[in-house]
């Protein structure tokens, strides 16, 4: 699995971080990031994921309740790297053959800024 390593410079706390395609946010959606202490992507996707279960069966169907899972397990990772980012954390080594290039174009986001 690929992981970014971030640190805190504060607190010296380390998490690793997966990049890429989430099969647990696919099957669980909100319940990763309640398990990994992400509370503002737990709050946002449960509100998200229970109102589209409340339309699907009165108004839209299930297949956009399938499009909700298949967008949180393409970009659940995505989203939590960058909070943890902008809340201080430090990228302190990237996965083998992964350059600070290629993790910019996945993120959308240039991450020479947040290099330990």
């Amino acid at each position: 699995m690929n992981t970014v390593t971030l640190q805190n410079p504060i607190t010296k706390q380390f998490k690793h971080v997966p990049v890429g395609f989430s099969t647990t946010a696919l099957l669980f959606t909100s319940w990763v990031p309640m398990f990994r202490g992400d509370w503002k992507n737990y709050f946002i996707l449960s509100a998200v994921g229970g109102a589209l279960f409340l339309l699907c069966f009165v108004l839209v169907g299930i297949p956009f309740y399938i499009a909700f899972h298949i967008i949180c397990g393409t970009s659940y990772n995505k989203w939590n790297l960058k909070n943890l980012m902008f809340n201080g954390f430090k990228i302190t080594s990237l996965p083998y053959g992964v350059t600070q290039e290629m993790l910019s174009a996945k993120l959308d986001l240039d991450v020479k800024q947040f290099m330990a």
